[in-house]
């Protein structure tokens, strides 16, 4: 039996309001926030299924990945 193949997908995130991209600029810093909820439901998923994250503020998604839960 083949293991359950899930895939976690961070949404790109766009530029708001709320965001840091001005205060990115006004303070010359960069800044990082990782997608700590996937990694948590990764972390919590069964140990033989085969779990993968993706970011789409790093890199786009390939919609054509094999997985079984999106």
């Amino acid at each position: 039996m083949r293991p359950i193949r899930l895939l976690l997908v961070n949404p790109a995130n766009g530029s708001s309001f709320w965001g840091l991209e001005h205060a990115v600029a006004l303070f010359g810093r960069n800044y990082s926030t990782a997608p700590l909820g996937l990694a948590t439901v990764a972390a919590l998923s069964p140990e033989h299924w085969d779990v993968r994250i993706r970011d789409e503020n790093v890199a786009a998604t390939d919609l054509d990945e094999p997985c079984d839960i999106v």
